[in-house]
């Protein structure tokens, strides 16, 4: 049986050329290759993700030190990306926080602003000018003048 030789693709993975010999040193990828076996030839992404397992399962056949890097490097990945996922919601958590205590300052702001700057002058009830309800001014009730 010939030495199967990887060979470089597009996406940088490596494809073997003779797959018989991965099928008989690894039974469990040929189960898992099986199963993406239709769908590969339709969708690159799947045909990718197959010849990542089919390079990678060939590799740690072979040697435990590449094994032993790419595990390292998978750990390594997960946690930075754990990190960086947490990362991004204490983001957002403290964007909603800060936006929120910006919100209510400006309402604030404008409710006292609104008070300070009231002058008291309109047609409203108790400030003494305008047609009002007992002011004594204009044709209200409690002026003294009839209406006929």
């Amino acid at each position: 049986m010939p030495t199967p030789r990887p060979r470089a693709t597009a996406g940088a993975s490596l494809v073997l050329e003779d797959e018989s010999a991965l099928m008989v040193a690894s039974p469990s990828l040929s189960v898992f290759i099986c199963c993406f076996e239709v769908p590969s030839r339709t969708n690159p992404t799947i045909t990718n993700l197959v010849a990542y397992f089919k390079a990678f399962w060939f590799v740690s056949h072979y040697s435990v030190v590449i094994r032993t890097m790419v595990l390292v490097k998978t750990m390594t990945l997960a946690m930075v990306m754990t990190v960086t996922s947490a990362m991004v919601v204490a983001v957002k958590v403290a964007m909603v926080l800060t936006m929120t205590l910006a919100m209510v300052l400006a309402m604030t702001l404008v409710m006292v602003l609104a008070m300070t700057f009231d002058n008291g002058a309109g047609n409203d009830i108790g400030n003494g000018a305008g047609n009002d309800i007992d002011n004594g001014a204009g044709n209200d009730m409690g002026s003294g003048r009839c209406w006929w």
